[in-house]
């Protein structure tokens, strides 16, 4: 299926819908319109999403999730001009995708507020960001927070930014750990300690610039799934 947004650069094509929102194996490639929602359960599985926004990049995230629980899995995110994921949900489950080529100051932002209350980003690979990968922001009030078994690489910031250095401690539950940074331009982690079983490895990607983020033989032999997220 494929979504076709319609008016200004600035149209989303889903925009803020009252009854909860599922989409399976969607195409949304649409040059100069965004894909957004808010207020609503949302369900993402198998969806591609690419080439949206204007030529200006940091407008609006594909994904905006607000006040309800969002599952997003199995995704593959490219070529986008604002973030791919911004969330101040009770609760947001990022599985199996890959975000590549963010124009955006963060890929994934959690913006914190009063609503986040348990945040997991598990096997996903964040590459080739002009920004961080992801980005904790005002994020005293994120419960519960697990960020694991990630590649997060070739970024134009950080790997994980925790910006405004909110301690960890206050988040509550918190695991940051089995993740590999490579090469991302401002360092691996900002104010976020490193984990204990991190890694700094190529992941050594058959084919990112066409779209193929199988991994070489680096991850395999530490035991990283030959591709860690969607394709």
């Amino acid at each position: 299926m494929k979504f076709l947004a319609t008016g200004t650069n600035y149209t989303q094509g889903i925009f803020n819908p009252v009854d909860p929102l599922v989409l399976n194996d969607c195409i949304y490639d649409q040059a100069g319109y965004d894909l957004s929602w808010a207020l609503t359960f949302l369900l993402a599985i198998n969806c591609t999403i690419k080439n949206t926004g204007s030529t200006a990049a940091g407008i609006a995230p594909v994904f905006i999730t607000r006040g309800y629980p969002s599952i997003i899995a199995n995704c593959f995110f490219t070529d986008i001009r604002g973030a791919a994921v911004q969330s101040s949900s009770y609760s947001l489950s990022i599985t199996d995708s890959v975000i590549a080529n963010c124009a955006a100051l963060r890929s994934i932002w959690l913006n914190g507020g009063a609503q986040d209350r348990s945040v997991v980003v598990n096997r996903v690979t964040i590459n080739g960001g002009a920004g961080s990968a992801v980005y904790l922001d005002g994020s005293a009030n994120c419960f519960n927070v697990a960020i694991c078994n990630c590649i997060l690489s070739n970024n134009g910031l950080y790997g994980i930014d925790n910006q405004t250095g909110v301690s960890l401690a206050s988040m509550g539950a918190v695991l940051i750990d089995y993740n590999d940074f490579y090469n991302n331009t401002s360092g691996a982690r900002n104010n976020v300690p490193a984990g204990a079983h991190d890694l700094a490895l190529d992941p050594q990607f058959t084919n990112a610039a066409g779209g193929d983020y199988t991994i070489g033989t680096n991850l395999k032999a530490q035991g990283y799934p030959s591709l860690l997220g969607a394709q």
